[in-house]
């Protein structure tokens, strides 16, 4: 949803969709298309939050932004608490987040781009390049990476699907993710027959674990801080094997007192009443209730709105085959107090060297080195950058689709 506020002199009110000079927005989730008077125009993806200053510039204060900028529209800007981007005639993409460097990736065309505080020294970028605006105010070289940006509306939330239809590898994932059918969205590591085999799914294909201990990692780096978000899979299990077992997540396992939560994952563990499903975010747990080691095609969606509750905790909900699943949490006292500021908020962190991309059964968050994973399958793997709703997870259980297809 946009929420849009107006300042507007006088009596006169914008048409309903239209921003005039002054309006802030604010991008919740999904995706907004923005049409200029000059011809410029701009897809932006949320969580963001931007103000149109004048017909000719915007203040991107949060979000990833991508725009096409026609040569007579030429000195367009965007501005970023960090640098300001000004355009030669040209296609750009602007990212801007609470963790992270501002950065600038052009397509087309020629940018100047300066920053705001420190040295203040601009540089021109040419197509094919990228930046950086680093602590104090220089600029560094990063590689352009498309898969950030969307370049037109999508029909649902930016998604990645992996399907495993195509065999334990390449495991391409679709959806409308910029980043679907490149190698950013692609696993690495499935075509180890030692690790991963094809077996049949829940819809078509599945994949395997053969008992080896193995990962495989993609080049998306998933969803960071605290922006909505959606992780939904099919699982079958059988019993036996290690207690634990991850499934999909991303960021860091570095945890620390004052970093009680830089990672976002699925995960299986036995306790009393057997196997269930569950969700991490490093010392925060929360483990379903209901056994799934039956050797039947189980769906679990964990579904995080961006919101906290009254008593700080995270607004997340947890569904097992399509029904709300009743969690149980844990934390992790050697970590630090659960009582502490922020020990239950979700701060997905991305941007430091030790964080990893979106990565089935990632090993480094396993303290034990266990040999052998789970003998598991899983299934129509879908992550989301938003908050599904109660019915699109039932019609994901029901149907594998995200959204109603219209009747002919």
């Amino acid at each position: 949803m946009l929420d849009v506020a107006h300042a507007v002199n006088g009596h006169d009110q914008p048409d309903p969709g239209t921003l005039v000079d002054g309006s802030r927005a604010v991008l919740a989730q999904g995706s907004a298309e923005l049409v200029f008077d000059s011809g410029v125009r701009a897809i932006v993806q949320g969580p963001a939050e931007f103000t149109l200053q004048g017909r000719n510039q915007l203040h991107l204060q949060q979000g990833l932004a991508w725009f096409d900028v026609p040569p007579k529209a030429a000195g367009f800007r965007v501005q970023t608490p960090a640098m300001t981007v000004t355009d030669l005639g040209t296609e750009f993409g602007v990212r801007t987040r609470p963790h992270g460097f501002d950065e600038v990736h052009v397509f087309k065309g020629m940018v100047e781009v300066r920053p705001r505080s420190g040295v203040k020294a601009a540089e021109s970028l040419t197509a094919g390049t990228a930046r950086a605006a680093g602590v104090i105010g220089r600029l560094g070289k990063i590689p352009p990476d498309r898969a950030h940006f969307l370049t037109t509306l999508p029909e649902s939330l930016p998604h990645l699907h992996w399907s495993f239809d195509d065999g334990a590898a390449p495991a391409v994932a679709h959806g409308s993710h910029p980043a679907a059918g490149s190698e950013t969205g692609r696993f690495g590591g499935l075509d180890d027959s030692k690790a991963f085999q094809t077996t049949d799914g829940r819809f078509g294909k599945a994949l395997a674990t053969t008992g080896a201990f193995a990962e495989a990692r993609s080049g998306w780096t998933g969803v960071e801080g605290a922006a909505p978000r959606t992780i939904a899979h099919w699982l079958k299990l059988g019993p036996g094997g290690p207690a634990a077992q991850q499934i999909v997540g991303w960021g860091t396992h570095s945890l620390t007192p004052f970093n009680p939560n830089p990672a976002f994952l699925t995960y299986l563990r036995r306790i009393k009443v057997g196997t269930v499903a569950g969700v991490s975010f490093g010392a925060y747990c929360l483990d379903g209730t209901t056994p799934i080691e039956d050797n039947h095609w189980h769906h679990f969606a964990v579904v995080y709105t961006g919101r906290e509750l009254p008593d700080g905790r995270p607004e997340l909900f947890c569904y097992l085959d399509g029904r709300a699943e009743p969690m149980s949490p844990s934390y992790r006292t050697d970590i630090g107090s659960p009582h502490a500021p922020g020990a239950y908020s979700i701060a997905t962190k991305l941007s430091v060297a030790e964080a990893i991309p979106v990565t089935l059964f990632p090993r480094n968050w396993v303290g034990d080195r266990r040999s052998a994973n789970m003998p598991l399958a899983l299934d129509e793997l879908y992550i989301f950058e938003g908050a599904l709703d109660k019915a699109q997870v039932m019609r994901l259980y029901q149907k594998n689709q995200t959204q109603q297809k219209p009747n002919p």
